[in-house]
């Protein structure tokens, strides 16, 4: 693979064989410096490798992207520079496709955002064809799916990552 440098991030260039296939595009986030010494990082990582091992007609994508520290509460994670912000910006540039699928271990990896944000920060992956996997479940959100019955199921699971996010501000204060 060649590498395409932009300001934004060093992506690679996918070959001929890659671009016919769709990309699984890993992305992981926890939100304190203290996890980076626990097992967070590898315990997402081995859930992306299990999808990955599973879905052979998806190619990983050249790049992981990661919000190591960084809150999905706060909204840290869509800051330009961050992870998820280069991962939204790689959709705009075409270097994410429509059938490609964004891999999260849960949603609240992907933000802890109240709803009507959270919704936002995921409305550009899902309207570019891009869907989003949460790996714990195994659940495929599509923007063609979110027309039916799945959107109460999305709704509920960002209802419950900003409640338990909001559980967690008010034991620490």
């Amino acid at each position: 693979n060649s590498y395409v440098c932009e300001s934004k991030a060093m992506i690679p260039y996918p070959s001929r064989v890659e671009q016919m296939k769709k990309q699984a595009v890993p992305y992981i986030r926890f939100s304190t410096k203290k996890q980076i010494e626990s097992n967070s990082y590898q315990r997402q990582q081995e859930a992306i490798d299990r999808w990955l091992a599973n879905h052979r007609d998806y190619v990983q994508f050249g790049k992981t992207f990661e919000d190591l520290g960084k809150s999905g509460s706060k909204g840290e994670h869509l800051k330009k520079g961050n992870g998820f912000f280069k991962l939204i910006e790689a959709i705009k540039d075409g270097y994410i496709r429509n059938g490609d699928a964004v891999l999260v271990e849960a949603w609240d990896r992907a933000t802890r955002q109240e709803p009507l944000d959270a919704i936002d920060a995921i409305k550009p992956i899902l309207q570019a064809g891009v869907s989003i996997v949460t790996l714990d479940d195994g659940t495929m959100f599509t923007k063609e799916s979110l027309s039916g019955p799945q959107f109460h199921l999305l709704v509920a699971k960002i209802q419950a990552a900003h409640g338990y996010s909001k559980q967690l501000s008010d034991r620490t204060k």
